[in-house]
């Protein structure tokens, strides 16, 4: 349960520190591809996630990487997305556990703020959802 648990730390952190950023809220809307791969895909990679989404406001994906076989969108926002501003408010990285077949993951997900607003009180341009895959056998082996 520890080992989960600071898997948890390190991707909330991850999620935590990218969602207030002004660089990250102005893609939303212009979509440069360039910049995505460099500051967002080489820096999932890194911490080891497998998968991840930027989302308008609306719901639409404005960019996604995944390191093999994704989880459908779907999936992350039926988990994610229907909760209310209140809640995002409460906490402003939502965790959920999700299954695909025999896979387990846990999805991190934060609304997009201006770098000035690190309270995320303020305008938010969209979401950032981050998936990783916790490994099967590594699970049935931990207690719980």
């Amino acid at each position: 349960r520890k080992v989960i648990e600071l898997r948890k730390e390190r991707t909330s952190l991850w999620v935590d520190n990218y969602t207030y950023w002004d660089d990250l809220f102005a893609f939303v809307s212009n979509r440069d591809l360039k910049w995505a791969y460099h500051n967002l895909e080489v820096a999932v990679r890194r911490a080891g996630s497998h998968g991840l989404w930027v989302l308008d406001r609306e719901a639409d994906v404005q960019y996604r990487w995944s390191s093999g076989r994704q989880l459908g969108i779907d999936s992350v926002r039926d988990a994610l997305l229907p909760l209310s501003d209140a809640e995002w408010k409460r906490d402003p990285i939502q965790v959920a556990f999700v299954a695909d077949g025999s896979r387990v993951g846990v999805i991190h997900a934060s609304r997009i703020h201006r770098t000035e607003d690190a309270g995320r009180s303020g305008e938010y341009s969209g979401y950032l959802i981050c998936l990783t895959w916790l490994n099967r056998p590594w699970l049935s082996q931990v207690e719980v």
